[in-house]
């Protein structure tokens, strides 16, 4: 067992074993999951592919914890230990995935450290990673952020040397604001990457509406860049996301996910992007009580080209126009349910040429998802979800067998 592991067990006994302690000083909390998945065609939608079909288990221990230092200062971290998929040497160890300090100081607020972080809805900005945030408190707060992505070396042995001008660097701010009616963020981000040379800006506003009896989520972002480069490409990003929602029965609630994004395929040099970062915290065509894994489109949710599969599920820079009505049902006390019917379609359209040579052009998506959570006992959940997608090619050469993906989640919290 490794030391860090150790330590953990150690911090625990002493939480359990001295309360005041826990209570002034150290305060945990984590989950502990095992995870069932299987798909079926949802990398290639051909029945027919050998390596179409794959199940397997995982499990995670996940701890995290406050140290309380001093009035408005504390440390922060969480640890996954036991990772791994079943039968495929499971893993003794311990990963610090976050690590951060926090000091609160009157109009001033100051993370520091790695630590997970979203602009909005996490579409724009998800990422975990070591970064610095500072927050102004006020009527309105301006939060500014600046996140290392990646620090490059010279790779010189024995004498490595931090090259500046090959890292990737984000600088993210966000102004907000709230009433009763609302809460409210207008965002900015610059991406710059040394190496491919890409230098990229984005703007946007995301809002959280209550039209009583409707609550309405919506944002809508724009991104713009360049290889700065001779002959560089560009890349564009113009979408829109709404969640439109309203409970019609004391245990029912309805709503529909609506989506748009810009197709920029046809434009010569132009290439579609969505997003800077993605720490897979937005998948809204998986809705329900736990992701599958994998979305719905294929993959774990970001496309070779880098767009997310939400925004551009052909994978092709086409964009999008899609609707996803659902319901949420309370069952009982110990048991809910939501089911989701999507339909998607690229919102630029193959041209005669693309059809008549790509393997991989789609008409129209049809997807639909059923998740349920059954409660076993106090912080004790069992989820389940179950995926459905058939799409339709837009020639012979595409292949559009329908493609399934289940999992279960049995998950203890505390």
């Amino acid at each position: 067992m490794s030391r860090l592991v150790s330590l953990l067990i150690v911090l625990l006994a002493i939480a359990v074993a001295t309360p005041v302690l826990a209570e002034q000083r150290l305060s945990l909390s984590g989950q502990m999951r095992v995870r069932g998945l299987m798909s079926d065609n949802q990398f290639d939608y051909n029945k027919n592919a050998n390596s179409g079909t794959s199940s397997w288990n995982d499990q995670r221990l996940r701890i995290a914890g406050r140290i309380a230092v001093a009035e408005g200062v504390s440390v922060h971290f969480r640890t996954d230990a036991s990772v791994g998929v079943w039968g495929n040497q499971l893993p003794n160890n311990t990963q610090f995935q976050q690590a951060f300090l926090n000091v609160d100081k009157g109009m001033v607020n100051i993370k520091a450290g790695r630590m997970n972080y979203s602009v909005g809805n996490a579409i724009l900005v998800d990422t975990q990673g070591e970064m610095m945030l500072l927050t102004i408190k006020g009527a309105v707060p301006v939060q500014i952020g600046y996140t290392k992505v990646a620090e490059r070396s010279t790779g010189q042995a024995g004498a490595v040397q931090w090259r500046q001008d090959d890292d990737i660097d984000l600088y993210t701010i966000g102004v907000m604001h709230s009433t009763d009616m609302y809460n409210a963020v207008v965002f900015g981000g610059y991406w710059r990457d040394g190496d491919t040379q890409l230098k990229a800006y984005a703007g946007g506003v995301q809002a959280n509406l209550k039209l009583d009896p409707v609550n309405v989520n919506f944002e809508l972002g724009y991104v713009s860049g360049k290889f700065d480069v001779t002959g560089g490409d560009k890349v564009r990003g113009l979408q829109a996301y709404a969640d439109v929602s309203a409970a019609v029965a004391d245990n029912v609630t309805v709503g529909s996910d609506l989506f748009y994004a810009k197709g920029y395929a046809r434009k010569n040099g132009t290439h579609q992007i969505t997003h800077f970062t993605d720490d897979a915290g937005w998948r809204p065509e998986t809705r329900g009580f736990m992701h599958a894994q994998y979305n719905m489109f294929g993959g774990p949710g970001r496309n070779v080209t880098g767009t997310l599969t939400t925004f551009d599920p052909t994978r092709d820079g086409k964009g999008v126009i899609a609707a996803q009505p659902y319901v949420r049902v309370k069952v009982m006390d110990d048991l809910s349910l939501t089911a989701a019917v999507g339909y998607w379609m690229p919102s630029e359209k193959y041209n005669s040429a693309e059809k008549a040579s790509d393997t991989t052009a789609y008409k129209s998506f049809i997807t639909a998802t059923g998740s349920a959570r059954y409660a076993l006992a106090a912080r004790t959940n069992l989820d389940g979800i179950v995926g459905y997608t058939k799409p339709k090619g837009a020639n012979s050469a595409t292949n559009d067998d329908g493609a399934w993906v289940a999992a279960f989640n049995l998950n203890v919290n505390f």
